[in-house]
């Protein structure tokens, strides 16, 4: 009798081929995607971390040119505190604050500080006339314009607030940071979150 030879696979040794490659290609799937998360976060750590250092570089350099400061307003409790830098003469300055990204204006209403959002700090150029203005009236700062040159974007500020110690010859800066923001929680009411991402950063000046 003539003998043949069998090459193809019959429909148990398919069935068996085609589970394992299933299992296999699950692994693999799961594999890229953790890889892809981690290297997402990593990406959004040095992100955050090449922003804080520049905002301290920043803060700094500022801080050695413009010797006095002051709270601008004070929202302990209520809002993130705003603050400005001048000379003695006040012939020019700096004004640091948060920023809500999405509408562009000052974070400092109590009612929005307990809520959700895209907030960030940023900084500008000060005038002699418009230090004059913001000291007379310090709400006056919520119709002033910002540019993106001077924005710390990766910094997602949840609450960022100020002492002055030694006659206000050291600035004491306390931040929470959102280090996971979510675009699609904005204007949700912060006691309704939790929150295990907040990091609190103390920097001196």
């Amino acid at each position: 009798m003539k003998k043949t030879n069998r090459s193809a696979l019959t429909l148990v040794e398919l069935v068996i081929a085609i589970t394992i490659s299933v299992i296999v290609m699950f692994f693999i799937g799961n594999f890229i995607a953790n890889s892809l998360v981690e290297i997402a976060d990593s990406n959004a750590e040095w992100r955050f971390q090449e922003d804080f250092v520049n905002f301290n570089g920043v803060l700094n350099n500022y801080r050695n040119i413009f010797l006095t400061g002051s709270i601008l307003i004070d929202n302990t409790g209520t809002g993130s505190d705003i603050l400005i830098l001048t000379n003695f003469d006040k012939s020019a300055g700096i004004i640091l604050w948060v920023v809500d990204k999405g509408t562009m204006q000052v974070e400092y209403i109590e009612s929005e500080y307990n809520r959700y959002y895209d907030k960030v700090i940023w900084y500008r150029d000060l005038s002699a006339s418009e230090i004059v203005e913001l000291e007379s009236d310090p709400t006056q700062v919520q119709h002033y314009s910002f540019f993106s040159d001077k924005l710390f974007d990766e910094i997602k500020v949840v609450d960022f607030q100020l002492e002055f110690y030694n006659n206000g010859e050291v600035i004491d800066v306390n931040m929470e940071v959102n280090k996971d923001y979510k675009s699609d929680l904005n204007g949700t009411s912060m006691s309704d979150l939790e929150l295990n991402i907040i990091k609190k950063y103390n920097l001196n000046f």
